[in-house]
């Protein structure tokens, strides 16, 4: 099946889903072993940028990462997992990008954090 006027054949569609769950899968067992990027204090660990800022909320705890300090959250109606928080008061919390996990958006928190 071909592309026709722009749009893209199932299978190419497929392999873009499928190499976007695989760098989600393959990026999140990094970060739960580290503990994400932030250090105790609340700010980001060296080597990590913050690229992009919102607001958003965290619901649960992350289903992509083990580590205790990790969240799934909303911006919108955009899931982003995992997320993490340097303590459960934090207001702000910090989630690698997949396709370049030392870049890192940053949400403002509009609530608490969910207990764990």
């Amino acid at each position: 099946m071909a592309e026709t006027a722009g749009v893209p054949s199932y299978a190419s569609a497929m392999k873009t889903f499928l190499t976007a769950v695989l760098l989600v899968a393959c990026a999140a067992p990094a970060f739960a072993a580290m503990g994400g990027p932030v250090n105790a204090n609340g700010s980001l660990k060296a080597g990590y940028t913050v690229t992009q800022r919102s607001r958003g909320n965290c619901f649960a705890g992350s289903i992509q990462s083990s580590a205790s300090n990790s969240y799934r959250c909303m911006i919108g109606n955009n899931i982003i997992d995992p997320c993490y928080a340097a303590s459960k008061s934090a207001r702000v919390v910090y989630c690698p990008f997949p396709s370049s996990p030392r870049k890192v958006l940053q949400i403002s928190l509009t609530g608490a954090l969910p207990a764990q």
